[in-house]
């Protein structure tokens, strides 16, 4: 009996804990460059997408941290700024349908 308690409250756990991937379309991205460097914004991506785990990311902050560390690690370059519909509509771990809106991202690294 005790193993098969055992097994439904792992079952249980794993159920709680499923992975919620969620595609979202960043533009108007922003890269923090230095002036000494031989790249310039014009050569760098103004849009991508990153794919992350929304499971267990409760707030709007938090998940534009994600997004901007995303970002950051597909380029290997900061991120200053971008834009996501999918941001704004983010509420309590939901996604809405509505992608009519915007939401201005932006990364705290003191810019």
């Amino acid at each position: 009996m005790l193993v098969m308690e055992s097994i439904m409250l792992i079952l249980l756990y794993q159920n709680e804990s499923q992975i919620i991937m969620k595609k979202f379309n960043c533009f108007n991205i922003l890269w923090d460059i230095d002036d000494d460097q031989d790249v310039f914004q014009s050569q760098l991506p103004r849009k991508m997408s990153v794919e992350l785990d929304v499971s267990d990311i409760s707030h709007v902050e938090d998940l534009n941290n994600e997004i901007v560390e995303a970002l950051t690690n597909e380029l290997g370059l900061c991120v200053l700024e971008f834009e996501c519909n999918e941001l704004e509509n983010f509420e309590s771990g939901e996604m809405q349908d509505d992608l009519s809106q915007k939401e201005r991202g932006f990364s705290d690294d003191g810019f």
